[in-house]
């Protein structure tokens, strides 16, 4: 699995958001995080070595807010193990992508969850987990219904995307941003109370 993460700041007080994304290697989360930045899929692929990073600004509807997504597109090979572990370390965020052609990579969510989650038990973190390559029905070996199921288990958000579509990768990652933004606005009240 490889991880991403995201760090977010909204307009004004521009917030820091930090966030992971998690999964094996080629299961899609580079042409992921490319449609996001450029608005389609790359035609071309090069393994990704170490990591690369990805800013994303996403404006919050219905207010002036816009948060940065910082995305870390770190390797998927197991041998980026210990690279992977310096990104894991403090996420505000953690995207867990599995390929949908690909039961293992599913399989595989539940490992990497474990080990976000292990590095600060204390701190509760954001986790959404997206199914690419729905563009796939012929090669589909991981149904919708067992995706969502383990997101459920999992106190998960759940999409269906196609990054070689450009289906549902928007929806995705503004829906990140705004569970960030509504997370954010909630601890900033309680500490203003704390005072008041």
């Amino acid at each position: 699995m490889a991880a991403k993460q995201l760090n977010a700041r909204a307009k004004g007080q521009r917030k820091l958001y930090s966030g992971q994304r998690q999964r094996d290697a080629t299961v899609g989360k580079t042409s992921l995080v490319q449609v996001l930045k450029n608005d389609q899929c790359p035609k071309t692929y090069t393994m990704t070595v170490g990591a690369d990073l990805v800013v994303k600004s996403i404006h919050i509807p219905q207010t002036s807010d816009v948060v940065e997504l910082y995305i870390h597109d770190c390797a998927g090979k197991e041998m980026f193990i210990d690279q992977i572990d310096e990104y894991i370390k403090q996420p505000s965020l953690v995207c867990l992508v599995y390929d949908v052609t690909n039961e293992v990579s599913l399989a595989s969510c539940e490992k990497w969850l474990q080990k976000v989650r292990s590095q600060k038990p204390e701190i509760s973190v954001l986790v959404t987990l997206i199914a690419n390559k729905s563009d796939l029905t012929e090669s589909r070996v991981v149904s919708q219904k067992e995706g969502q199921a383990f997101a459920e288990k999992n106190n998960m958000k759940y999409f269906e995307c196609s990054a070689k579509d450009s289906k549902c990768v928007e929806a995705a990652f503004g829906t990140l941003a705004n569970s960030f933004h509504h997370t954010y606005l909630e601890k900033t009240e309680f500490f203003k109370s704390l005072h008041a």
